[in-house]
């Protein structure tokens, strides 16, 4: 294809996947794909893949080859071992890696824990190469997204605290990576969950929230990638106290500061809130170093909208509210609203960064 694929909803109202490139500043779009825009899915220039549906207790994955022309050639659907729930997809080359979770399955020999492995997609029925984890399966721990670029492939490990990145490097030849590097990610608040990762050459951002006896909180950690120095966190927290006071005792609050999405090229973060984005260059930061680095790293409060260090909020109009973003040519955001099933269609528009 001309330019780098990428996935947006399709401009009707079923949700669907659709594959997407830039010529010039114009989008155009291909027929809409097999999977749901909401579900993990994976493109690069050569293969795009999605979760579909499961069958009785197995995950399967949708693919096709993309043609130079921008052509999309069907190949059948992948089959993931019993018991693998899937919460994320990447590709690397022409291996598909997938992160979830195993459950605990009455009388089964299948052990409860994350889980991950990869698929290559140039065969015809890929075998399962599961990808040796750090430490025992434990119940309760996932792998919530899976990260990989041309240095790297990460995998974000999740639910119980403590959570870690698990940090490969390529092996030569296309060999399975082994012996990750650990880091242990910094600690925001109890019942935090990571809900997505992105990665630039320099950098790792992390969305989480967290919800509470004591409240709710939404936090974008960055961490410098090769020491692995925390950055800057920024916070929104609020109480359950303020949660009552606003009458709302049954329901999360989507407060205009609450960070829902994020999206990172090279030292610049973008975070979407509700009426906004927050731009900012992280070079603003410089990263602390030695044993004091988390202790140091400084937050950002995202309650009132207040200045941030090489950032501005950018507000946005009634009608361009989106649901995902995500960089899809240097400086330049894709903004995404799904279609809801019904009536509205999906929706997706460029902004410059």
């Amino acid at each position: 294809m001309h330019a780098s694929p990428f996935l947006v909803p399709a401009a009707d109202s079923s949700g669907r996947a659709q594959v997407a490139h830039l010529e010039g500043n114009v989008m155009t779009f291909r027929a809409p794909l097999g999977f749901d825009f909401a579900q993990p899915g994976a493109i690069s220039a050569e293969y795009v893949a999605g979760l579909l549906p499961a069958r009785a207790t197995r995950a399967r994955v949708f693919r096709a080859r993309l043609e130079m022309d921008g052509s999309l050639v069907r190949q059948p659907d992948l089959v993931l071992p019993p018991h693998l729930k899937v919460c994320a997809l990447a590709l690397h080359g022409p291996y598909l890696y997938v992160g979830g979770v195993f459950t605990w399955p009455r009388r089964s020999a299948v052990r409860a824990g994350a889980a991950g492995g990869r698929l290559d997609l140039r065969e015809e029925q890929p075998r399962w190469e599961p990808l040796v984890l750090p430490g025992p399966a434990e119940p309760g721990k996932a792998l919530d997204d899976v990260l990989a670029d041309d240095q790297n492939l990460i995998l974000v490990d999740n639910i119980v605290f403590p959570k870690y990145l698990f940090v490969y490097l390529w092996p030569p030849s296309g060999g399975l990576p082994t012996d990750p590097q650990v880091v242990e990610l910094p600690f925001s608040r109890v019942y935090e969950h990571i809900e997505k990762g992105q990665m630039s050459a320099g950098y790792v951002a992390l969305l989480s929230t967290s919800a509470g006896m004591d409240g709710v909180g939404a936090y974008v950690s960055v961490l410098r990638r090769g020491d692995w120095a925390p950055v800057v966190v920024f916070a929104f927290e609020q109480s359950r106290e303020e949660i009552w006071a606003q009458d709302l005792p049954d329901e999360l609050p989507a407060p205009e500061g609450r960070p829902f999405d994020l999206a990172l090229q090279e030292h610049r973060l973008v975070l979407a809130c509700p009426g906004a984005l927050l731009c900012v260059d992280l070079r603003a930061f410089p990263s602390p170093s030695g044993l004091a680095a988390e202790a140091d790293c400084p937050v950002v409060d995202l309650r009132h909208r207040t200045p941030v260090p090489g950032g501005h909020w950018q507000m946005l109009g009634p009608h361009e509210q989106p649901e995902h973003i995500r960089f899809v040519a240097p400086g330049r955001l894709l903004l995404a609203l799904m279609g809801d099933g019904s009536r509205t269609p999906g929706r997706a528009w460029l902004q410059s960064v």
